[in-house]
């Protein structure tokens, strides 16, 4: 018997959504778009996809429903004006927050009477999406990933963590965080870098990206000892006391400079806190307890 590609539905065109309903549509699948802003679908429709004019109408067409919204502000929003998802599965790429989601997926399934409902955290970029090279971690029923599975490996690597959703948005945040944290460091850099006079471009390709594979032993070391909880200082250590020499040397850099030190404020303030209690001599994993318990507040 011949295979028949499922109808898709896909609810926002962001790079992200755009991607997700390029490659179905490359693998066979008819297609239903929808976007608040409606010129986003334009490109799609070459490619074969049929333009809704509303979030209820486009999931009509499908039997598996697609999100990849803004918010999660923005997936209630749109939720709010589809009637029912019956006899649908959905899947919700948006990056979540934890509470949110869940109630997202109650939302879904017992009010909108949707027959499964996943969640899924996109670890790639949209190009790798496209190329059907990404990597996809899923939470939900176990049962409703194993009926979906098929379709989840259209994009790349589909692998099932959870029936509990909150733990796949921790997740997600926590690599967005390293993300972000990344992003602020790298602002300050050219921050400092600009103010010198010193081609910003120059700057980046010959002193930061050389550091960029230092962090490869690094950051896994600092992994073992916040799981060992061994905080002990090694020949390569950075410890507590001396990153706060470092953040400070920075700060007052930038002051003097004339650059803002807003990015490192809330970074000095805890480990100068740390610091004073006792933990200056103690490698720079130690912070990750302090801030697991919350106890710079």
């Amino acid at each position: 018997m011949a295979f028949t590609p499922e109808p898709m539905s896909v609810l926002g065109l962001g790079s992200m959504g755009a991607a997700l309903a390029s490659v179905f549509l490359g693998n066979g699948h008819p297609v239903t778009v929808w976007n608040r802003t409606i010129e986003k679908a334009q490109p799609l429709i070459p490619k074969g996809a049929r333009v809704a004019k509303s979030p209820a109408d486009c999931v009509q067409s499908g039997t598996v429903v697609l999100i990849s919204l803004a918010s999660d502000e923005v997936v209630r929003d749109v939720v709010s004006r589809i009637p029912t998802l019956r006899d649908r599965t959905v899947i919700n790429f948006t990056t979540s927050r934890p509470q949110w989601e869940i109630e997202t997926a109650d939302i879904v399934t017992n009010k909108l009477c949707a027959s499964g409902y996943l969640h899924g955290w996109i670890n790639s970029i949209p190009s790798d999406v496209e190329d059907q090279q990404a990597t996809v971690t899923y939470s939900g029923p176990s049962s409703v990933f194993a009926k979906q599975k098929h379709i989840c490996k259209v994009l790349g690597k589909a692998q099932w963590l959870s029936d509990d959703h909150r733990k796949i948005c921790m997740l997600e945040n926590a690599a967005l965080s390293m993300v972000a944290g990344l992003c602020v460091g790298f602002l300050q850099s050219l921050a400092l870098a600009g103010a010198a006079g010193v081609d910003t471009v120059d700057f980046t390709r010959q002193v930061v990206l050389p550091l960029l594979p230092l962090f490869q032993d690094m950051l896994p070391q600092m992994a073992k000892r916040d799981q060992d909880q061994s905080h002990l200082m090694s020949g390569e250590s950075v410890s507590v006391g001396q990153m706060l020499g470092l953040v400070s040397d920075a700060r007052e850099t930038a002051e003097t400079s004339g650059v803002s030190d807003c990015l490192f404020e809330g970074f000095h303030t805890l480990l100068r806190k740390a610091t004073e209690s006792g933990k200056g001599l103690e490698d720079i994993s130690a912070m990750i307890q302090i801030l697991r318990r919350g106890s710079h507040q």
